[in-house]
């Protein structure tokens, strides 16, 4: 832990985050340039890996781009310091979603 983070200040950002999970993926957390965003990652991130690889998300947030990337072939490790959004992940609610890549709880979802 670097020394000017406290464990008091971890716990705080995991309380923020966990306080706006449940609509992050909503207008607030996914407005039309986090969408620009996220397509030209996932753009680079085709390029990068061909279907097939194992990858980890750390700091995963709800999942989004861990299920995009399992529903593209890849065997994905995803993770978020919060529990509520990777609560909210669609592979810790809906195991089935993608056959038997998505799995999970807590704070870690294998996808």
């Amino acid at each position: 832990m670097p020394p000017d983070c406290t464990p008091a200040q971890l716990h705080a950002t995991r309380a923020a985050f966990d306080s706006v999970a449940a609509d992050y993926d909503g207008p607030r957390g996914n407005n039309a340039l986090i969408q620009d965003m996220r397509a030209e990652m996932w753009r680079w991130l085709d390029r990068a890996f061909v279907p097939g690889y194992r990858l980890l998300d750390l700091g995963c947030g709800t999942g989004l781009d861990a299920v995009r990337m399992a529903h593209r072939g890849h065997r994905v490790v995803a993770t978020d310091w919060s529990t509520s959004s990777s609560d909210s992940t669609p592979g810790a609610q809906a195991p089935s979603m993608a056959g038997t890549r998505i799995s999970g709880r807590s704070t870690a979802c294998r996808i």
